[in-house]
């Protein structure tokens, strides 16, 4: 299979203010723009746009769910379900493989802790990766409690 990157670009976007996700601030200005990837696979192009949001307070990017064009008008509390933080798809395979292979010995703590450590930021990775360290957990204390019976 033949994948020919073309190019990535920026378009810029409005400024708006957030109340932002990740610092907490009420308020903040923050700066827009759009990323548009393009590439070729083999013969056939493909283009895909990602929204994001730049908050003046704490410099993080927030990842958006609309294009940066329509947020324009909306308030900052219309705009607070439409803006995360971003988590990287490492946080997000380690939340996974923790939910998935926690309960397996000395590889399910590890994933665990891992999935914890990537994914700090307040959302539905940082919660999947506590649950997946809870069955991690209960799992080695099964474990350890069928380990005594056995010798008992």
């Amino acid at each position: 299979m033949y994948i020919f990157p073309e190019g990535s670009f920026i378009e810029q976007g409005p400024e708006i203010r957030i109340n932002c996700p990740a610092c907490a601030a009420d308020g903040v200005s923050a700066s827009t723009y759009n990323q548009i990837d393009k590439i070729h696979v083999v013969i056939l192009p493909f283009r895909w746009r990602s929204s994001w949001v730049i908050c003046s307070a704490c410099g993080r990017s927030l990842k958006c769910s609309r294009d940066v064009a329509e947020l324009y008008d909306l308030s900052e509390e219309e705009l607070g379900p439409l803006i995360s933080p971003y988590v990287s798809l490492v946080g997000r395979t380690f939340a996974m493989l923790a939910l998935l292979l926690g309960w397996f010995p000395f590889v399910g703590p590890v994933l665990a802790i891992a999935a914890v450590v990537a994914n700090c930021v307040p959302g539905v990775w940082r919660w999947m990766s506590r649950v997946g360290l809870i069955i991690a957990a209960l799992a080695h204390v099964l474990y350890g409690v069928a380990f005594l019976l056995e010798r008992g």
